[in-house]
């Protein structure tokens, strides 16, 4: 078992017995916690579902994001493993990551199609106009090959987002990339502080779009 995987589900453990008061309810709903970490993503083959209760999830000791797969519909929960400057790597229970700079999806590993790396733009809760983004993706030749995007960045204005049971005021920013391998819109809602609370993400032509949720808050 992964050194992460422990220790969410060590962090389970201990909210469970913080919280638990001795129902058989309880004691159901914190089992099925336990279990959704250690079996918290898969691929596209068989999509899981995170039905970790709310309280739980934001109440984690150690710091957890919540994954969207859009294209599979499904999600699932992420550790954080290494802070590097800028960027935070998470990992999965068997061990596919994800590396967040600045609140934007930098790469990942385990999905299939992944992104390797990526030169992002700056992108704030009142960023707006054109930017480019270059994604770097291993071809068939098992080379690295870059894929340019030119972006421009609007406002969606002030909205609330749904984040697992609960509700909370975000400014929304899309992204709308076309290059010369597609186009897609990437969709970002900052929180009143300027954090992000979720980023909606293209990642490629195989894996769609990954929605990465801060359901800490």
């Amino acid at each position: 078992m992964a050194m992460t995987t422990m220790r969410l589900v060590g962090a389970l453990a201990a909210v469970a017995t913080l919280t638990a008061c001795g129902s058989g309810d309880d004691q159901s709903l914190l089992g099925e916690a336990g279990d959704a970490v250690r079996g918290a993503i898969s691929g596209p083959d068989a999509p899981p579902r995170v039905t970790t209760p709310p309280e739980v999830l934001r109440n984690f000791e150690s710091p957890v994001l919540l994954l969207e797969l859009n294209r599979v519909d499904g999600s699932a929960l992420v550790g954080l493993v290494a802070t590097n400057g800028r960027s935070t790597t998470w990992e999965s229970s068997d061990e596919r990551t994800i590396t967040i700079r600045n609140g934007q999806l930098a790469a990942t590993r385990g999905f299939g199609e992944d992104l390797m790396s990526a030169d992002l733009p700056e992108i704030t809760a009142d960023a707006r106009g054109r930017v480019v983004r270059d994604h770097y993706y291993l071809r068939g030749d098992e080379q690295t090959a870059r894929s340019r995007y030119f972006c421009t960045l609007t406002s969606g204005g002030s909205t609330r987002v749904q984040v697992l049971d609960r509700t909370y005021p975000a400014d929304i920013v899309y992204e709308d990339c076309e290059g010369e391998d597609g186009s897609f819109r990437n969709t970002y809602w900052f929180k009143p502080s300027g954090a992000m609370q979720k980023v909606e993400q293209y990642v490629s032509d195989a894996v769609g779009t990954i929605g990465v949720v801060d359901v800490q808050n």
